[in-house]
């Protein structure tokens, strides 16, 4: 399985915690993922400041990918294609790089048949400049894949995957996905780490997938972590997942604990579909 370091909180307070990673763990968590191999890194527009970091590390040594969101009023510039042409280029000159690994549609679930149709050349164009290798989409709801017809340069989707979200695995997507040969990359695997927390809080006793949840992980005597990375190795159809870290040592557990082979049932009883729980825009 595929390891890509999430920089969504990078420089940046993220979560519902509000958590940032400093620059020198930073320079740390990157040093190492890369001595072991670990060469693939996850940002946006949103929040790549990091990149003030390239004196400390060189940036050519991973595959960076990033997302954009295109808003209604940015769409509807005039000069789009010049001015996304541009914004791209002064962000690879920022990390001092040539081209995105990927470039991802932030906002997918939001933009229309108009917006996507607008925007496929635009893509196309970035990739034909050499700006970026492949493009992607970036999901909420399942709902958006019936919109994936309007890009058919799509390369890869990322959606939210764990224990408790397991919408974008169903046989009917994966064949979908598999017939388009578009790689699906797995996102939120800790839904934010909150399946990592203590399930001993009030908040979580009174929910019952939680409740479901904390039970099965006593009676099977399994740790949090390893619960969700297992899961995410169980789903082959899976290609890579994001992992958002706040330390070294965290980077140095899930590497570890990645190794292990052992094959988990995983209960429907810890699954939902309430997006009140899997859905952090509207927590």
């Amino acid at each position: 399985m595929k390891i890509i370091i999430g920089t969504a909180n990078f420089l940046r307070k993220y979560t519902y915690k509000n958590q940032a990673v400093s620059k020198s763990e930073i320079i740390k968590i990157l040093n190492f993922a890369k001595s072991n191999k670990i060469n693939s890194i996850d940002t946006a527009f949103e929040y790549d400041k990091f990149y003030t970091l390239r004196k400390e590390i060189n940036f050519n040594k991973f595959l960076i990918s990033t997302k954009i969101v295109f808003t209604k009023k940015l769409l509807g510039r005039k000069n789009l294609y010049k001015d996304i042409v541009n914004s791209v280029q002064k962000k690879l000159r920022l990390f001092k790089i040539k081209k995105f690994e990927n470039l991802l549609i932030h906002n997918f679930d939001q933009l229309d048949r108009h917006d996507l149709k607008l925007l496929a050349p635009l893509l196309l164009i970035l990739k034909k400049k050499k700006l970026i290798k492949n493009i992607g989409i970036s999901v909420y709801d399942t709902n958006a894949i019936k919109k994936i017809k309007y890009l058919r340069s799509i390369n890869l989707i990322q959606a939210p995957i764990n224990l408790f979200d397991r919408r974008f695995t169903t046989k009917k997507i994966v064949n979908f996905l598999k017939k388009k040969r578009i790689k699906l990359q797995a996102r939120s695997i800790f839904l934010q780490g909150k399946l990592l927390d203590s399930f001993k809080k009030t908040s979580y006793k009174k929910n019952k997938i939680y409740a479901n949840y904390n039970s099965w992980l006593s009676e099977k005597n399994r740790q949090p972590l390893k619960t969700c990375l297992d899961y995410i190795k169980s789903e082959s159809c899976i290609n890579s997942m994001v992992i958002g870290i706040n330390n070294i040592y965290q980077l140095k557990e899930i590497i570890n604990l990645i190794k292990n082979k052992k094959k988990i049932q995983f209960p429907r009883k810890i699954q939902t579909f309430d997006k009140k729980i899997i859905d952090p825009r509207i927590w």
